[in-house]
């Protein structure tokens, strides 16, 4: 339940109600979560899968690693998506873009 609860968190980067908070209070547990997320699934689990150790000890190797494999994939992605919302979530709410009314939200208009 707590990894839902976070993931779902990745939404207030990118809609109306995630600007309610303050900058740094959205910004720094995201981009803490980005860069664990990206050690985890773009580092970890590689070097775990070539080096012979699998998600699960007594799993052979053949078809069901491929499978298994295959399916964690595309979990390499969400570090670094994750960090490209923080990114662009801490751009758009910088004060420099809204002195210079380039905000697109809206929650301000």
């Amino acid at each position: 339940m707590l990894s839902e609860a976070l993931a779902l968190l990745a939404f207030g980067l990118i809609q109306r109600w995630g600007e309610l908070v303050p900058r740094a209070a959205a910004v720094v547990p995201a981009a803490l979560g980005a860069a664990a997320l990206t050690a985890i699934w773009t580092v970890g689990v590689p070097v775990a899968a070539l080096t012979g150790a699998m998600f699960d000890a007594e799993m052979t190797t053949g078809t069901a690693t491929t499978v298994q494999l295959v399916a964690y994939a595309p979990m390499a992605l969400w570090g670094p998506l994750l960090g490209t919302l923080t990114a662009q979530h801490w751009k758009r709410r910088s004060p420099q873009l809204r002195s210079a009314g380039l905000r697109t939200s809206g929650v301000d208009q």
